[in-house]
């Protein structure tokens, strides 16, 4: 993951901080039982929300986010995901990625999903997106059945596995967007 186009990203950019429409999805899915871990965070908007509909939140990310000092729901860890065996992990927590899974290479999306467990909810962009902001930025685009091959490798269970476009529309461009819901079981 490129950090400084992350840090150049944020201090140049003014980036909303309303929920994304996939935040929004995911809260009406589950329960307000364990943690929300917030991977990639950005520049906390999701967790923000969360936060603020009562989760308690694990945000993290690679480069720094100084919205979310202070709130009593989040902690925030600035975190190299190379380094993700280092978080703990507690039963009923609930891993959350958007839009991290086609920004960092893939053995180290590999890495997380064996570090990962219990549920998982993930949008990402999909193979066949041809991004029209920040065309440079590097990404993988995944095919559908490599993906299902990985998270099957990982052991995870998939719940809910879709393709679509209208739901991360951003300055004029409606990306190819996968939503996933998967699940490993906790063995503690």
């Amino acid at each position: 993951m490129n950090t400084d186009f992350w840090e150049q990203f944020y201090q140049n950019n003014k980036v909303t901080l309303e929920p994304t429409t996939f935040a929004r999805h995911v809260v009406q899915q589950i329960s307000k039982i364990g943690r929300i871990i917030d991977l990639g965070c950005g520049n906390g908007r999701d967790s923000l929300f969360f936060a603020r509909e009562g989760f308690k939140v694990l945000a993290l990310d690679q480069v720094e986010v100084s919205g979310l000092v202070g709130h009593d729901n989040i902690k925030f860890q600035k975190i190299n995901f190379k380094d993700i065996g280092q978080i703990h992990l507690l039963h009923g927590d609930l891993l959350y990625a958007r839009f991290l899974f086609h920004a960092i290479p893939s053995d180290l999306l590999s890495g997380l999903l064996n570090w990962g467990r219990g549920r998982l909810f993930a949008e990402f962009r999909a193979f066949g997106d041809v991004p029209q902001i920040y065309p440079n930025h590097e990404r993988v685009f995944w095919k559908a059945g490599d993906f299902v091959d990985l998270l099957s490798a990982n052991n995870f269970r998939i719940i809910s596995f879709d393709e679509a476009r209208g739901r991360a529309a951003y300055l004029g461009e409606d990306p190819l967007v996968f939503r996933l819901e998967a699940i490993k079981e906790d063995k503690n």
